[in-house]
Order: structure tokens, then C-alpha cells, then sequence
């Protein structure tokens, strides 16, 4: 490493700060000799800060301005929403109360009808009375057949309601129609319409069905009256009998105009508008809403401010449905502001459009004015300024040549050692890591050159690491590739011919060794065959040998209990004590390591097909049959290996039909996610299973494939281990 002599003798040490101040202080002396001229340089300044000054102000009185003006517009459109709001709900309240006085009259009638018994004449729609305005006219349905008992019993009841029916008319004179409909088919209405269509049945009008379906009072959209074809809303209400069954709906019109005028009659402005919308965003009243008369049977186009395309807009009617109140701003064709309120008598909104240009115009117009004057004062400091940039092009001449001067003489002094540090620099970067750089200037840069000189020896340490690091990490790699080829190798290569049967499996490792492992083999006489699947938990070197160990255990232990026979009511291999011998020497052998396994363990008596199997805390097997069908899922029947001594493990059977498939397999597979964290999923085991495969090669094929293809772009995030034995249907497949 560099060293500093300690022996050097001492030297004035100046920063290249300090060095720089220096020059620049014997520059200034040079320039105090033409100090009188500066003063016109100045001058040029203060015009310069001036005009910032200036144009800073005109901002921020034109901001602050257009603050002020958008703060008082926002309460004021609110306070109108709000307002226009309430009174725009008293004057439809007042309608719904007075509806309701309709209905509460008509039900006491029908009740009971002696109190209102006065003899009164009952004009029927073909007959014109003398004062359209205060005889009210009752029609049949349909209009030309002659009325039933109970139609003319409806027709009598109905003619006690012509003096409320007038009265209501006398006291809102901007009611429309004030009508009763029975569900007999009978109709009244004040004042006399002329002769309504021959088809026309106001029992199928949408504001008589939604009296009936909701059985309360409402309101419903604009439509076309069926005289005028005006657009009208109306609020109608049910009407029953002391059964409370229904007799009728009573109902008041109110034409659109009406409406516009009664309610959206706030000025607001020219650019300035209010609407009513419905619950659903639909638009209720605007003063842009079309007035003309159509066809009583057409359906009147409204606009839905919640499907126009437009989210800013979108968002604000949304709240506008939900009953809030308050003011928000929305784009179309420039900002503009829309204050609402909610209208609880018809669960309707009001709302108030206001553009914000409209609103910070007078701001604009004074900008203007502002910005006109600014751009003479500008031309004047400008003129100034021309004058004065004569003169200071003749004193920088001057400076120039004496700057330049100075400028040469101190240039090789400051520049030498820095060029020295910048070869030495490339010198190292080329791969000199020998090369000592030699700076003495007693500043910065020599300090500069001491530190690449150290970070040079650094460098070379550093590089000395990581040759051996990489050396020690290639030999942790080689050992891992022999542990992987050991372990392949216990696995079997190959699987016994088995006549009438099928045997494939596969292993695919999520590093270089696994924690799964499979292992099949025959009894002696050749009439059993021994299979176990198993997945210990974590990945890599320990699991691999705990895997390792268990696979020996069951190859021991089973062997050991074969020798020694079994019962003749369960195979020799007794598939639960073989499981507990195993469970307990694990658990009290290996308990330090804190690994356990999940295992699927059979006997299968390969002449009948018999499966004796136990279920240690292992995925379920699924037996399909021939045609893909999941006949039988393997559930557990123990818990996992090696948690804990003295567990008891049950054995189950099942058996193997000719055409079934026993498909096992460790959770790596239904475990495997791909890049958008998706897993692979039990679901997706069953659906590829559940369709017919000619053999268990081409299934396995299948499951592979659909696994990779799964998985593609992402690296395989646990060890996969699949077995798969079949039966076949006979000995020619």
C-alpha cells in the first residue's frame, strides 16, 4: 500500500479553493480600476430586477385574484344547490302531500262511502261539460264497451272525489291532471281531456305498475301525456280497501315545462345552468330538454350523465345518485364547476354547471391589462439596456486581454498535476494495477492521487478474494452435482415388467438436490409389489439427505418384516406397524434436524389389484378409471413421518379395477406458480387427469408438458416427484 513519508519536511499546504480565491481576488483588484463604469452595469441589474419584481407582483396579484374569485364562486354555487335544493323539494313535497290527501281521501271513501254521499252528475269522457276546469270526466277501460256492475259501482264512488280533486287543482295551479285509476278499469281525471286513443290503458303506464310493485307513493321519468304528449312526471300512489286490497292509484301530473319553470328558475348566469337528475344518473329536467309534443306511447329519449364517457363527470354524478351533497369540478370542452344537492321527496339530485372560465374572467381581463402595460415598461429598460451593452463591450474587451494573460501564467501550475492524476488514472484503468501515481501539490489532488494509489491495492486484494471465492464456490458446486447424481441413482431406473400392468414416474428437482424420492420394489414370491412417494419439507442438501435416510428405512424395515411373515388377513407387509417402526426410529434418531416428511405407502397384490395403503399427511392420490373419471381420492390415514414418536398410522384398501390408473404426486406440482404468481392448482391435476389417456405414459407426457408449459419464464420454485401405476384392461394393451 501507498505510505506518506513521515520524513518530509513541511510544506505550505493550500487548498485549490484557497488557490482559486487568490486569483479571483487579484482579478478583482484589476477590476476596482473600472469601477465607475460598473455603475452601468448595475443600472442594468436593478432595470432587470425590476421587471421581475414587477411581473412577480402581476402574477400574484392575478393568482391570488383567481383564488379569490373560484373560493367565492364554489360557496356561492353551493349555497344555490343547496338552496334551490330545499325549495325545490318543498314544492315537490307539497305535490306528494297533496297526493297523498288524494289517496287517504279516495281509501276513506271506498271504506265507507255514506259520509261523502251529495248527489252529483258524472260526466263521462264523451260528454264535454260546460267548465272543463271544474267537472271532472270518467272514462271505461277499454273506452268503447260498455261498463260492468262493478266498473259502474267504481264509476259512482269515483264522482265524490270531483270537489278534492278541484281543490288540490285550485290551490297548485301548476298541476296538470289530478286523476284516479281502478284496477276494475274505471278512470277519473280533472280537468276534461278529449277523447284518449281507443287501445290507451293506464293500468300498463309505467307510473300505475311502479304504484303497484312498490305499494308506495313515487314518482316516475318524463313521458308523453297521452292528450297533449307533452313530456310530464308524475307522482302516483296506491290505493286499498279496508281489506287492504288494492283498489286503485291516484296520481298528479306535472308537465316538464312546469317542472323547469317551478324548479330551475335560479339565474345563475348566461353560461350558467341547473338540472334534476333521477337515481339512476338519468336526466330528469334541464333547460336544454326538449318541450314538443310526441306520440303518447313513446318512450322520451333522456340523457344518462353516468354513460356519457366522460369519468370526471362520471364520478361527481355518482355521488350526486348517493344523496351527497357538495361541489367538485369536471372536464367538458374546459373545467367546470357542478355543485349538487340531494332532493329527498323524490330521491332525486339538483345540480348547478357553472364554467370556471365564466367565473375567473374578470382576473383574465385585468391580467390583460396588466401584461399591456408590462410590455412598454420591458421595451423601455430594454432601450436602457442597449445603451449600456455599447459600453461594457468595450471594458470587457479590456478585461479579456488582461484575464487572459493571468489566466496563461497560472494555467500550467494548476493543470500539471491534474493531467498527471488523469494518465495515471487510464495507466490503472488499462490494467496497471502496479502503476504509482506521483502528485505533489500539497492539496486536493494529492490527496486524490493517495486515495486511487490505496484504492489500486484494494483493488488487487479485492480481486486475489474473489479468485478464491469463485474457486471455493466451484467446488461447492461440483460436490452438489455428485450429491444430485447419488441421489439419482437410488431412485430406479428401471421398473418391472409387470403382465397386466404399467408402472411410470418421474422427478424433477428444484435445485441440484430434492427432498422427494420415490421407490418401488417386488416381494420375493413376486406377488407384491412395494411403492412409496414421499416430500420432505424445505428444499436441498439436508432434506436430500433426510429423504435419502427415510427411502433405507423403508427398504430395511419393509425387508425386515417381510422375512418375518405376516397375518393372513392383511399383506406381509403390514403397512401401519411398518410405518410407526419408521415414524418412531426417525422422531428419536433425527429430531435435532427438525425435518419431517409426507409419505404415500402401498402393498398392491398385483393379482387381484388390491391396494393396502397408508396416507401419511401426503397429497391424495386420485384413482382414475378408463375413461378419466375420478373414482376414488386417497385421503390421509396418518400424520406426517417423523414429527413425533409414537403416532398410529391406520391402513386402508381399495382396489385397482382393470382400466384404472393410481396417479400419486408430491405438492410441487399443484404448488407450481408461473410468472403472474398463479398455481398450478389441484383443480387443474384433476381436469388434465379427468381426460382419457390410452396409457400412463402418455398421461404422465401430458401432466409434464401442461406443467412446463405453466411454469415457462419463471424458475421451478419446488421439487416435483410423480407415480403413476396402471392397470390394464387386458394383456393386449
Amino acid at each position: 500500500m501507498p505510505r506518506q513519508q513521515e520524513n518530509e519536511s513541511p510544506r505550505l499546504r493550500l487548498s485549490i479553493k484557497t488557490k482559486l480565491l487568490s486569483i479571483l481576488l487579484a482579478l478583482c483588484i484589476v477590476l476596482l480600476i473600472f469601477s465607475a463604469y460598473s455603475t452601468f452595469n448595475n443600472m442594468t441589474i436593478i432595470g432587470s430586477f425590476m421587471l421581475q419584481k414587477y411581473t412577480a407582483l402581476k402574477d400574484y396579484a392575478v393568482e391570488n385574484s383567481i383564488q379569490a374569485l373560484r373560493r367565492q364562486a364554489e360557496a356561492d354555487l353551493l349555497r344555490t344547490a343547496l338552496d334551490q335544493a330545499s325549495l325545490s323539494n318543498s314544492y315537490l313535497e307539497k305535490v306528494e302531500a297533496e297526493t297523498k290527501i288524494i289517496a287517504t281521501y279516495t281509501e276513506a271513501i271506498w271504506k265507507n262511502p255514506e259520509p261523502f254521499c251529495v248527489q252529483r252528475d258524472s260526466f263521462s269522457m264523451r260528454e264535454k261539460p260546460a267548465d272543463i276546469q271544474k267537472t271532472s270526466v270518467h272514462y271505461t277501460i277499454p273506452l268503447d264497451m260498455e261498463a260492468d256492475e262493478q266498473q259502474k259501482q267504481d264509476i259512482l264512488l269515483t264522482r265524490y272525489l270531483e270537489e278534492i280533486f278541484f281543490a288540490i287543482r285550485q290551490d297548485n295551479p301548476n298541476l296538470g291532471s289530478v286523476f284516479v285509476v281502478t284496477e276494475s278499469g274505471v278512470g277519473r281525471v280533472l280537468p276534461w281531456v278529449s277523447d284518449a286513443p281507443a287501445d290507451y290503458d293506464p293500468r300498463k303506464r309505467p307510473w300505475y305498475k311502479r304504484a303497484v310493485s312498490t305499494g308506495r307513493l313515487g314518482w316516475i321519468a318524463p313521458y308523453p301525456d297521452i292528450t297533449t304528449g307533452v313530456p310530464t312526471v308524475t307522482c302516483s300512489q296506491p290505493i286499498y280497501d279496508q281489506h287492504q286490497k288494492l283498489v286503485g292509484v291516484v296520481g298528479l301530473d306535472l308537465s316538464l315545462g312546469t317542472l323547469i319553470e317551478g324548479v330551475l328558475t335560479q339565474h345563475i348566469g348566461a353560461d350558467g345552468c341547473m338540472f334534476l337528475l333521477d337515481s339512476d344518473g338519468g336526466v330528469i329536467a334541464h333547460p336544454k330538454s326538449s318541450l314538443n309534443s310526441r306520440h303518447w306511447g313513446e318512450d322520451i329519449e333522456r340523457e344518462n350523465f353516468l354513460r356519457q364517457g366522460n369519468d370526471s363527470l362520471s364520478r361527481i354524478v355518482t355521488k350526486m345518485v348517493q344523496g351527497v351533497s357538495g361541489i367538485d369540478i369536471f372536464n367538458e370542452d374546459g373545467d367546470k364547476y357542478l355543485a349538487y344537492a340531494s332532493l329527498s321527496a323524490p330521491n332525486w339530485s339538483l345540480g348547478v354547471i357553472m364554467p370556471v372560465a365564466s367565473i375567473i374572467a374578470p382576473a383574465v381581463s385585468i391580467e390583460t391589462q396588466i401584461n399591456s402595460e408590462g410590455r412598454k415598461t420591458e421595451q423601455d429598460i430594454e432601450n436602457q439596456r442597449r445603451e449600456v451593452r455599447s459600453l461594457m463591450i468595450v471594458i470587457f474587451a479590456i478585461m479579456l486581454a488582461a484575464v487572459t494573460g493571468l489566466a496563461f501564467l497560472i494555467s500550467r501550475r494548476i493543470t500539471k498535476p491534474i493531467l498527471a492524476l488523469h494518465e495515471g488514472v487510464i495507466t490503472i484503468g488499462n490494467g496497471n494495477l502496479d502503476h504509482y501515481i506521483v502528485v505533489k501539490t500539497g492539496d486536493e489532488l494529492e490527496s486524490l492521487a493517495y486515495a486511487f494509489n490505496t484504492m489500486t491495492g484494494d483493488l488487487k486484494q479485492y480481486i486475489q478474494n474473489m479468485r478464491e471465492t469463485t474457486a471455493a464456490k466451484k467446488k461447492i458446486e461440483t460436490e452438489l452435482e455428485i450429491c444430485s447424481q447419488i441421489q439419482n441413482s437410488l431412485l430406479p431406473k428401471t421398473f418391472p415388467e409387470l403382465p397386466g400392468w404399467e408402472i411410470q414416474a418421474c422427478f424433477f428437482p428444484a435445485r441440484h438436490v430434492a427432498g422427494d424420492f420415490y421407490d418401488l420394489f417386488l416381494q420375493e414370491d413376486g406377488g407384491k409389489l412395494f411403492f412409496v412417494i414421499a416430500d420432505v419439507c424445505d428444499k436441498g442438501v439436508g432434506p436430500a439427505m433426510f429423504a435419502a435416510i427415510i427411502r433405507t428405512l423403508f427398504r430395511v424395515f419393509s425387508l425386515r418384516d417381510a422375512l418375518g411373515g405376516g397375518k393372513d388377513d392383511t399383506c406381509n407387509l403390514e403397512m401401519n406397524v411398518l410405518i410407526e417402526n419408521i415414524n418412531d426410529y426417525i422422531a428419536e434418531n433425527q429430531e435435532e434436524t427438525g425435518f419431517f416428511a409426507t409419505v404415500f405407502a402401498g402393498v398392491l397384490e398385483l393379482s387381484s389389484g388390491l391396494l393396502e395403503y397408508v396416507n401419511c399427511g401426503h397429497n391424495p392420490p386420485y384413482i382414475v378409471d378408463v375413461s378419466g373419471k375420478i373414482r376414488d381420492s386417497l385421503r390421509l390415514t396418518g400424520p406426517v413421518l417423523g414429527a413425533m414418536a409414537g403416532m398410529s398410522y391406520k391402513f386402508r384398501s381399495v382396489v385397482l379395477a382393470p382400466g384404472d390408473t393410481l396417479i400419486t404426486y408430491t405438492d410441487g406440482l399443484p404448488e407450481a406458480h408461473n410468472v403472474n404468481m398463479e398455481l398450478f392448482s389441484d383443480k387443474r391435476v384433476q381436469d388434465i387427469i379427468g381426460q382419457p389417456a390410452v396409457s400412463a405414459k402418455s398421461l404422465l407426457e401430458r401432466i409434464v408438458q401442461d406443467v412446463n408449459e405453466h411454469m415457462k419464464g419463471i424458475e421451478q420454485f419446488d421439487d416435483i416427484t410423480m407415480l403413476l401405476i396402471r392397470r390394464k384392461k387386458d394383456n393386449s394393451e
